[in-house]
């Protein structure tokens, strides 16, 4: 493979033990980068295989976050398949698990205990909670990080239940943090350093996207509280209902909102003392979202979002999915790429790096389950009748 076909992490092996969501996300993004990954699965299969459901059999959850990787069945509750899961990591550059906090160790894949034999291993491990404290062995999944992390005391309209962020930002945040801290690893031991462990949770990766409520929260002793599509930075910053849909502003600055109230061709409330300057349209944002709203209705979409382009105003309109995909903008990118999985050509979302030199890649699509056990047995050295029987007796799939 020449320079200019490598992905920036080819040579890269890392054997992947995680399921569902963090830890694929994570080796996807490595897989994407050129690195080689082999997902182990247990004989009935990452849980996400079953997942959701496009008709025909479809499971998009798997096909989305699993490209570029070799599947390996094993039965890591044999000692013939824990050995096998030894050997794996033996061959490899990076370990990835998201197992709760202790079950891997008993499985003799901990990392003090791996360690010991193999210093320059890269290991790294998700959790729910962390693995230390109270919570340490405690599961989480995607609603509970938001609930425990306070996400969702300040999600929703206002006076109104919480809603749940409907994608699952902590699995995929602490997929990227997990994937970031791979790279570092990587980096660090390229420059003469050893291996070593890296530690996120989907808690964590939560806590730092709601870092800026959280200190002010500390701050001013004042929780945030539910807005809606608002946003506490700058007013007005929020979407409103246009004659035949919805379009977001972001007229964040007094500069922006004079600009807005041309587009709007709403200058006198510019000139309004309710909401001439930012702190006036903070204290009157309730009359503020109202002025703008009866304005808005007068208008289509297409119309006050070039208005707001011309004027220079930061705005878009409220797109649905079926929109998206079909969008110039988001095919320019190319952010739509197909894959084949089960039997069908499925489009998926693509890797959103860019690097000139070593262009993210998809160069396999998801893999069946266990479709790969065999030759990477075949490259630990077991021959076909060992493999044979190691499949007889239920190890490997």
């Amino acid at each position: 493979m020449s320079a200019a076909s490598a992905g920036a992490l080819t040579g890269i092996r890392v054997v992947d033990f995680s399921r569902i969501l963090a830890g694929p996300f994570a080796t996807q993004i490595l897989g994407d980068l050129g690195a080689e990954i082999i997902k182990v699965e247990a004989p009935g299969g990452d849980d996400s295989r079953t997942y959701g459901g496009a008709g025909g059999g479809v499971r998009p959850v798997f096909a989305s976050y699993n490209r570029n990787k070799k599947s390996v069945v094993l039965d890591l509750k044999s000692e013939e398949g824990r050995g096998i899961a030894r050997q794996l990591v033996a061959s490899a550059d990076v370990l990835v698990h998201n197992y709760r906090s202790g079950v891997i160790d008993k499985l003799g894949l901990g990392y003090e205990e791996l360690r010991a034999s193999y210093p320059d291993l890269i290991y790294c491990e998700i959790t729910g909670f962390g693995s230390h404290g109270p919570l340490k062995s405690k599961a989480a999944v995607d609603l509970i990080a938001q609930a425990y992390s306070g996400l969702l005391s300040f999600t929703g309209e206002p006076g109104r239940d919480p809603v749940r962020v409907p994608v699952s930002i902590s699995d995929l945040t602490a997929g990227v943090y997990a994937a970031l801290g791979v790279l570092a690893a990587l980096l660090w031991r390229e420059r003469g350093g050893t291996g070593q462990k890296i530690e996120t949770s989907l808690l964590e990766a939560l806590l730092s996207l709601i870092s800026v409520n959280l200190t002010q929260a500390m701050l001013t002793g004042v929780p945030p509280q539910a807005m809606g599509t608002g946003n506490g930075m700058g007013q007005p910053n929020q979407v409103f209902r246009a004659q035949d849909g919805m379009v977001a502003v972001a007229a964040a600055n007094d500069r922006m909102w004079t600009r807005f109230c041309r587009a709007l061709k709403a200058e006198e409330l510019a000139d309004d003392e309710r909401f001439a300057v930012l702190a006036s349209r903070y204290e009157n944002r309730g009359a503020l979202t109202d002025e703008i709203g009866l304005r808005m209705k007068s208008v289509t979409v297409a119309e006050i979002v070039a208005r707001c382009d011309e004027e220079g105003v930061v705005c878009a309109p409220v797109l649905d999915l079926g929109q998206v995909a079909q969008d110039e903008q988001v095919r320019t990118l190319k952010s739509i790429v197909k894959v084949r999985y089960a039997g069908h050509e499925l489009p998926v979302v693509n890797n959103p790096l860019h690097l000139s030199s070593t262009e993210p890649a998809v160069l396999a699509d998801p893999p069946a389950l266990g479709e790969h056990t065999a030759e990477i047995l075949d490259g630990l050295g077991y021959d076909a009748a060992r493999v044979a029987q190691l499949r007889k007796a239920g190890v490997i799939a």
